[in-house]
C-alpha cells in the first residue's frame, strides 16, 4: 500500500494549489463533506479554492451517523446515475468518519476510484485519515466492514480547527495520547503538562502524531504485526462506544479510547508489566482530561456482543495491546473472554474510585 504525500496548507486558498494541474484532468470531482462541516466551511472553501467551483457536493451526515451502509449506498447510486467513471476523483472533507466512508466507497466504485483526503477535525489529522483504513459500521459494530487503501493525497490544513468545540479537541487529544504511551514517553509528558487544552496549543503537536502513525504504517500496512499497536486502548473503548451509539447519549469516540486505555492500563498492572505508579499516572490524567469516573459504564453483558465482532480476535481469544513502561508497548496478548469478564468487573469499581488494586 503506497502511502500519500502531505500537503501542509497555512489557510484554505492553498488547499488544492499543488494539484491544480492534475486536478483538471479528472473527468468528474466529488465532494463528499458531512453536513456539519458544510455549514460552516462550504462556502468560503468554493469562494477560495477555484480548483473544486464544479465539484459536485454532496454532503453526508455529521459523525457515525454518516458511516452507514445506507449513506455508502446513496453515494455509489449518485455515481452509478451520473456514469462517474474510473477518472473521477473524489475528495472527502471532514471528520474521521467522513474520510473513513469517502475513502471506503472510492475504493470499491469501479475497483478503485482516485480520492484525496482533507480532514477538518484532530482526530482526523492524526489518525483517522492516515494509515489506509477505510469502513462503515454495520449492525451497530464499528467498522466491521472496509478496505486498507490510502488516499492519494492527503491535505493538513490546521485552520479547521478553529471551529472545534472543545470536546472535539480532546477526542482528537485521546489518539494523540494514545501514541505517546505505546512509542514516545516525551509526547505524552508534553501534552500532560499542557496548561489549556485549544486547537493554538494542539497544533503543534499534529506533525510528530503523524510521524509516530506513519512510521509504524510504512513497516506494517496490512496490521500482521506492529501495527496492532495503535489498537491500544480501541478493545474495550470500541465495545463501549459500540454500546453507547446504540442509546440517546453517544460518547465521543475519544472518550472512549480514553476509558479504553484506562482499562489496558489496569490490565498491564494486573499482568504485572506496568508499575502501580505508571499506571496511577496515567489513569489520573486521563481523569482529569476526559472524567471517566462521570460515566455510567455499561456491563459486561451489554458489550460482550461487541467484543465478540472485534476483528483481532483470534482463536476465540481477546487480543490486546498493554504497556510495559511509557513508550514501551506490547501486541498480541491474548485472553481468554472469561479471564476480561473478570478484569472489566473490577474495573468498574476502579475507575469509580480510584483505589488500587492490590498487586498480590
Amino acid at each position: 500500500m503506497n502511502h500519500p504525500s502531505i500537503h501542509w496548507a497555512e489557510d484554505l486558498t492553498g488547499l488544492f494549489t499543488p494539484f491544480a494541474q492534475s486536478m483538471s484532468e479528472y473527468s468528474k470531482i466529488y465532494l463528499i463533506i458531512d453536513e456539519q462541516v458544510s455549514t460552516i466551511w462550504l462556502n468560503d472553501l468554493l469562494e477560495q479554492c477555484p480548483e473544486i467551483h464544479q465539484a459536485n457536493v454532496m454532503e453526508i451526515p455529521n459523525g457515525e451517523e454518516g458511516k452507514d451502509w445506507d449513506i455508502l449506498k446513496h453515494l455509489l447510486d449518485q455515481w452509478v446515475d451520473d456514469a462517474a467513471d474510473r477518472q473521477s476523483l473524489i475528495i472527502n472533507i471532514g471528520g474521521g468518519a467522513t474520510t473513513d466512508l469517502g475513502g471506503f466507497a472510492a475504493s470499491i466504485f469501479k475497483r478503485g476510484l482516485d480520492f484525496f483526503h482533507v480532514p477538518t477535525t484532530l482526530m482526523a489529522m492524526v489518525d483517522a485519515s492516515l494509515g489506509g483504513k477505510n469502513g462503515i459500521n454495520f449492525h451497530g459494530v464499528k467498522n466491521i466492514i472496509g478496505t486498507f487503501e490510502a488516499p492519494n493525497e492527503l491535505i493538513i490544513c490546521p485552520t479547521f480547527l478553529t471551529s472545534l468545540p472543545d470536546e472535539a479537541l480532546l477526542s482528537g487529544m485521546a489518539e494523540m495520547l494514545k501514541h505517546g504511551l505505546i512509542k514516545d514517553q516525551a509526547l505524552w509528558e508534553a501534552l500532560t503538562s499542557l496548561d489549556e487544552i485549544t486547537a493554538e496549543s494542539l497544533t503543534p503537536f499534529i506533525q510528530r502524531n503523524i510521524q509516530i502513525k506513519l512510521q509504524i504504517v510504512e513497516d506494517d500496512p496490512f496490521e500482521q504485526g506492529e501495527r496492532k499497536l495503535l489498537n491500544f486502548g480501541h478493545t474495550i473503548g470500541h465495545a463501549i462506544e459500540s454500546h453507547f451509539l446504540q442509546t440517546d447519549q453517544p460518547k465521543s469516540h475519544g472518550q472512549c479510547v480514553a476509558l479504553g486505555m484506562a482499562f489496558a492500563s489496569f490490565v498491564s498492572f494486573h499482568q504485572k508489566m506496568l508499575k502501580l505508579e505508571l499506571m496511577d499516572e496515567i489513569v489520573e490524567n486521563l481523569e482529569d482530561l476526559y472524567q471517566l469516573s462521570d460515566m455510567s459504564l455499561p456491563t459486561w453483558n451489554e458489550i460482550h456482543f461487541y467484543l465478540l465482532q472485534d476483528k483481532k480476535n483470534k482463536s476465540g481469544n481477546i487480543q490486546m495491546v498493554l504497556l510495559k513502561q511509557m513508550g514501551k508497548s506490547l501486541f498480541n496478548q491474548s485472553f481468554s473472554f472469561q479471564e476480561i469478564a473478570l478484569l472489566y468487573q473490577d474495573f468498574i469499581p476502579f475507575i469509580q474510585t480510584k483505589k488500587i488494586p492490590d498487586s498480590n
